[in-house]
């Protein structure tokens, strides 16, 4: 080999070839090593868990937020289409809301039982405490910022609805919804059938 014959002239290898020390490789991890990474690892997915655990109840509360804007929407492009008005019905009670394309045989969005429902949501799938509720807030989201009424069941609508026309506009007002740690958005719409929704900060509303 061309490393061993490089050698001074006492005959010394400048390569040394047969001392295995200077190019052994260490593989692996000694047992401690192990220990330590797994200790580490341990550590981080423990404060990340609790970080998780805490800032859950929040955001499963902004994704039935987003479904709620997502179906405002939907409704809204619904009685466009079919120029035909439709309405998102709320049963705070349920924990439920309910789109509907038709008031049936009795003329009346109220008594669902006869309506046409093309989609029901069901809040408490959520969990953490998310449904309807105005949660630690001082007021509601309107400009003017009022005392919310007493007996307030967190739906500002007419008969706890909200209708859109086949011009896309609809009567205005506000949904809550709140979850266990008092968190809570405001959903709404404006006359001209415009969506909103408001974020409370622990002192006012702020748009989101």
């Amino acid at each position: 080999m061309f490393l061993g014959i490089l050698s001074d002239s006492y005959g010394r290898n400048f390569f040394p070839t047969k001392n295995k020390q200077y190019f052994s490789v260490e593989k692996g991890l000694s047992l401690v090593e192990l220990l330590i990474v797994l200790g580490i690892m341990g550590i981080l997915l423990g404060v990340g868990g609790r970080g998780l655990m805490k800032n859950l109840p929040e955001y499963r509360l902004k994704s039935a937020t987003r479904e709620l804007i997502s179906n405002l929407q939907k409704t809204k492009i619904e009685s466009a289409k079919n120029n035909k008005k439709t309405r998102i019905i709320f049963k705070t009670n349920e924990k439920k809301y309910h789109i509907c394309t038709d008031k049936g045989s009795d003329g009346s969005w109220s008594s669902i039982a006869d309506n046409t429902i093309i989609s029901t949501v069901d809040l408490s799938k959520y969990k953490s405490g998310v449904g309807f509720g105005y949660g630690n807030a001082s007021f509601d989201a309107t400009i003017d910022g009022n005392s919310f009424p007493s007996g307030f069941d967190s739906v500002s609508y007419s008969y706890n609805g909200v209708t859109f026309n086949s011009r896309g506009t609809s009567g205005s007002g506000f949904v809550y919804l709140d979850n266990q740690k008092s968190d809570v958005y405001a959903i709404g719409t404006t006359n001209t059938g415009v969506i909103v929704f408001k974020k409370w900060n622990g002192n006012q509303w702020i748009d989101e």
